[in-house]
């Protein structure tokens, strides 16, 4: 851990590390609408990575961004003493991720055309990232089909279930093009519209959906798992439930390290240093030194993957996308993750909505009591 000296500047600075993040992201939303507005480029074009001195600066910043919204979230986490920081790794969903993401950016390196073949339509890396979705599917439904007449699952637990099913099923078929290629299925006139001709609805506006997608699995693996560093979530089980567990973090952040044709991009930069520094989140709180070691080696890991794929990138790739394939192979295995940890939900009662009561009493009454 920190020594006292620095733990209690970080707490005393917290509103420092704030403001100067928001400081540093606006610079970068403010060279973005600039260049839009001169035609230069457009704030979401995909192609080539940028490295000029502007564009450098507009990393740096973002970087920096990231690295004040890490120190803001830090002082929080340090404020806690009910022992948050025993978090719990599993080789499953830490290691063998980690394993897999360091073979995939030496296969870019030691042969690229097997890289290349692999991202191909129909390959094994999209069919596995359609299984998995679909797994996790199965998983979130499970506690569902285990409920019992006494042990039963509350109504909101039930509906958000079904709900993330839903989205695990969806996003499973989109992949593999609803079976379109298997079947040999003709595409529909009404959809030959979209960009590459399938019976799919993301082609339509496959940008915007990479974007949603890939933003909204960062806010949900990497993001909300930091929230149980920060705010005691685990005392209501709605929330203890469904958050992703601290441990899931590693898992989330690695897809995001998978980019090139979508680097210009602000999120695409913003989800990767965000990802970086969720992983130092965790290096910073973990108390035991072996597993601190793994921890930075997989920081290290991160950043010389992102670094290959963006040097090898430009001559290997005979398609700018090809990289996506594997950023959403590992993002379907986040997914799958999430999806065991939905699989163990069990009894749900309705205290969770009196604990939520009187927490909103409590927030009450400190303000009321500050009015008067």
């Amino acid at each position: 851990m920190l020594s006292v000296s620095i733990v209690e500047l970080i707490r005393q600075k917290r509103c420092l590390f704030l403001v100067l993040g928001f400081i540093f992201i606006l610079t970068v939303v403010v060279i973005d609408l600039q260049l839009h507005f001169a035609a230069i480029r457009t704030v979401l074009e995909d192609g080539l990575p940028l490295f000029d001195s502007l564009f450098f600066c507009r990393s740096a910043f973002i970087l920096l961004g990231s690295i004040s919204f890490f120190l803001f979230l830090l002082s929080f986490v340090l404020s806690r003493k009910d022992g948050i920081f025993d978090v719990s790794y599993r080789i499953t969903n830490t290691w063998l991720p980690a394993i897999l993401a360091a073979a995939s950016a030496s296969l870019i390196v030691i042969s690229p055309a097997s890289f290349v073949t692999l991202a191909l339509e129909d390959s094994p890396v999209e069919q596995c990232s359609a299984l998995l979705l679909f797994l996790g599917c199965l998983l979130t439904l499970r506690p569902l089909f285990r409920a019992t007449v006494r042990q039963s699952l509350n109504g909101l637990t039930k509906v958000s279930l079904l709900i993330i099913a839903f989205a695990f099923f969806v996003t499973s078929m989109e992949e593999i093009s609803w079976f379109q290629r298997i079947l040999e299925v003709e595409t529909p006139e009404f959809m030959e519209a979209n960009m590459q001709g399938e019976l799919n609805l993301h082609n339509f506006a496959t940008y915007g959906f990479e974007l949603v997608y890939y933003t909204g699995c960062f806010v949900l693996m990497v993001l909300c798992p930091a929230l149980r560093l920060i705010f005691p979530v685990e005392r209501i089980n709605f929330l203890n439930r469904f958050i992703p567990d601290v441990s899931l973090i590693v898992v989330g952040s690695i897809p995001h390290v998978f980019n090139f044709s979508m680097w210009n991009h602000l999120t695409t930069q913003v989800t990767f240093f965000w990802s970086l520094t969720s992983i130092g989140f965790l290096v910073v709180i973990e108390a035991q030194k072996s597993r601190k070691v793994l921890l930075v080696g997989l920081l290290l890991l991160c950043v010389a993957s992102q670094g290959i794929f963006l040097v090898h990138g430009s001559v290997e790739f005979e398609r700018r996308w090809d990289i996506s394939e594997f950023k959403e192979f590992f993002l379907a295995l986040s997914l799958f993750f999430y999806g065991v940890q939905l699989s163990k939900i069990e009894f749900v009662d309705d205290q969770d909505v009196a604990m939520l009561k009187r927490w909103l009493g409590v927030l009450s009454g400190g303000v009321k009591s500050k009015r008067s």
